[in-house]
């Protein structure tokens, strides 16, 4: 509660649970409702939960054929549930902006969590026997009693010597953590990780140098 103290919220869905707490940012976010279900109601379909701030929302939704005087009632996490909805995992690298989510996909029986191309919002998993467990902090999973509590040493030492790949993972005992640009899929078969971003150079031919100047500030823009 600490790090949400203006909302907090919950779906059971029996088997499966989501929940987010809410520190409110944006003037969007006085419209945030999370946890986020698509139908609204019932136990089937999508259901999501985010930390996510959106800087292309128009662009989406202009994509999405959502009217401006809509947009401005929708909170960020709504735009991505919905671009979620029309292009499934590729909506990811549709997004500009910060953002971690997960998203329960109930009628294929997934879980699908996702990270931004700089994971700036991390999020962190457990696996082990019949549960899956993420959060936002790796002190969210230790809340659950079924978690150890431990240190990964291996990747602690990794850390202090300063090795840059170590601080892709997390240095507790027991956790996984996204990896930037890319999502996870857990389902009662395993978990895969696939990349869904990587750099890409724009095609500008023979045009005058101002031009790749111009190009590449966008592109390191966004």
């Amino acid at each position: 509660a600490m790090y949400g103290p203006d909302d907090g919220a919950l779906w059971d869905g029996g088997d499966v649970a989501l929940g987010r707490r809410l520190a409110r940012v944006l003037p969007e976010d006085a419209h945030d409702r999370q946890p986020l279900q698509r139908p609204r109601e019932g136990p089937r379909g999508l259901t999501l939960v985010a930390d996510v701030r959106l800087d292309n929302r128009e662009e989406l939704a202009a994509a999405l054929v959502v009217a401006p005087p809509q947009l401005r009632a929708l909170c960020d996490a709504e735009v991505l549930l919905a671009a979620y909805a029309r292009w499934q995992t590729e909506a990811f690298d549709r997004l500009v902006g910060d953002f971690a989510c997960a998203v329960w996909d109930a009628d294929r029986r997934r879980l699908v969590l996702a990270c931004d191309v700089t994971a700036r919002r991390p999020l962190y998993y457990h696996r082990a026997g019949q549960l899956f467990a993420f959060a936002s902090q790796p002190k969210g999973l230790h809340a659950l009693p079924e978690i150890p509590y431990a240190a990964e040493e291996t990747l602690l030492a990794a850390f202090l010597s300063g090795r840059p790949e170590a601080v892709s993972h997390a240095p507790f005992a027991g956790l996984e953590k996204v990896p930037a640009g890319a999502f996870v899929v857990a389902t009662a078969d395993g978990v895969q990780t696939q990349t869904y971003w990587s750099p890409r150079a724009p095609t500008l031919g023979r045009s005058p140098a101002d031009a790749y100047v111009e190009a590449l500030r966008e592109r390191f823009d966004a």
